[in-house]
C-alpha cells in the first residue's frame, strides 16, 4: 500500500468509507474521545510510514499523541449528502497521514452523518464490524462518567505480520521460498 500511495500519489483509491447516518443527537465530546480509545487500542489506526532515502519504515504514535481524530462540521441538512460525497474522495499521505478520519457533519440537524474514512492500508473490509463494534462500546462508555474499559487486545497487525514472514521463510523480506 505504500509503494502504491508514493507511486500514484495519495489518491482516493483505497479509501474504505463507512457512512452512518445518526438518528440521535450525538454526544461530540464522548464521540471523540471514543475514537482516541480506538485508535489506542488498535496501532494501525496510528501508523504512519515515513520515508528516508526511499526506504519506508512503520512509526506508530505513541499513546497520548494522537492529533484530534473528529471533525465537526455545521452544514445545513441540504448540503449533507454533497458534504459526505467530498469526503469519500478525501486522500492520504500514508507518510504523515494517519489512516483514520472521522467527520460528523450537521449536528444537531435531523441529516447529521458521521463519515469514518480509513485507508486501506491499515483496515478492510473484515475490519469494520470489529471497528464499529469498539467505537460503539468505547462512546456508550464515554457517555458515561466510568469511561471505557476495552480490554487489550490478544494480538496486533504487527503480530500477524511477524506471523506470516515466519511462514515465508528465511531470506528477503517478501521473498517467497523455493
Amino acid at each position: 500500500m505504500w509503494f502504491l500511495n508514493r507511486l500514484g500519489g495519495a489518491d482516493a483509491t483505497y479509501n474504505i468509507p463507512l457512512v452512518v447516518p445518526l438518528r440521535q443527537p450525538v454526544d461530540t465530546a464522548a464521540l471523540r474521545a471514543a475514537l482516541a480509545d480506538v485508535a489506542e487500542r488498535h496501532e494501525s489506526l496510528r501508523t504512519v510510514l515515513p520515508e528516508t532515502d526511499g526506504v519506508p519504515r512503520q512509526h506508530i504514535l505513541a499513546s497520548g499523541t494522537l492529533p484530534p481524530l473528529l471533525q465537526v462540521v455545521d452544514c445545513p441538512e441540504q448540503e449533507v449528502a454533497a458534504q459526505v460525497a467530498a469526503a469519500r474522495r478525501q486522500r492520504f499521505d500514508l507518510t504523515r497521514d494517519l489512516p483514520l478520519r472521522a467527520v460528523l457533519y450537521g449536528p444537531g440537524t435531523p441529516a447529521q452523518t458521521l463519515v469514518l474514512l480509513l485507508h486501506h492500508s491499515a483496515a478492510d473490509g473484515w475490519s469494520l464490524r470489529p471497528l464499529a463494534h469498539d467505537l460503539s462500546a468505547a462512546y456508550r462508555a464515554r457517555a458515561e462518567p466510568a469511561g471505557p474499559e476495552l480490554p487489550e487486545l490478544p494480538v496486533q497487525y504487527a503480530d500477524y505480520a511477524v506471523w506470516q514472514r515466519s511462514l515465508i521463510g528465511p531470506g528477503r523480506p517478501g521473498q517467497l521460498p523455493n
